[in-house]
Formats: structure tokens, sequence, C-alpha cells
């Protein structure tokens, strides 16, 4: 995020580099809601692993809101990556027009 307002603060808001920014954002939420998931499965697993045959569990509550706001903040952040590395495809484009 600090080399994103950099990013910006030096004025170069349609770059390459901001879209693959935002773009390692919105992977890193996925990622973050997965991983999250996965540690809930296995902290039950865990805690639960001594219980008899039949009284183990392992669970994880990944439907959830939280996690449905993530992914779609993530697929909306994905949604601004495109369009900053479609922008920055026309301003180059333009920069090169006479």
């Amino acid at each position: 995020m600090i080399k994103l307002l950099k990013n910006y603060e030096n004025n170069a808001i349609f770059s390459i580099e901001n879209a693959w920014l935002y773009r390692s954002l919105a992977w890193t939420i996925v990622a973050w809601v997965f991983l999250d998931v996965l540690s809930q499965y296995l902290s039950t697993l865990v805690v639960t692993i001594n219980n008899p045959v039949g009284y183990r569990m392992a669970f994880a509550d990944w439907y959830t809101e939280s996690y449905i706001a993530a992914l779609a903040i993530s697929g909306v952040i994905m949604l601004v990556s495109w369009v900053m590395a479609e922008a920055q495809k026309l301003s180059d484009e333009n920069s090169h027009t006479i």
C-alpha cells in the first residue's frame, strides 16, 4: 500500500506497477480468506484429535458474511487492477500519438 500511495504522490496514476500492486492486494485478500478457513479446520481437528472415534471433528465455517464480503472486495480490487492496466495501455498509446 505504501508503494501505491508513493506512486500516486509521484503522479504515476496509470502505471503498470499500480495495476500489479492492486492485483497483488486482491490475491492477498483471497489467500487470507482461504488460509483463515484452513486454520479453522486444522484447529478444530487438533483440539478434538484425542476424542474417541466418532467424536472427532474437523469443521470450518467458510460461508460467513465476512468471508463473502472479503472475496467480493477482492473481486472489485481485481476489476480495478484490470481497469488500471487498460488505462495504462491507453495512456501509453496516447503518448505516442502526435
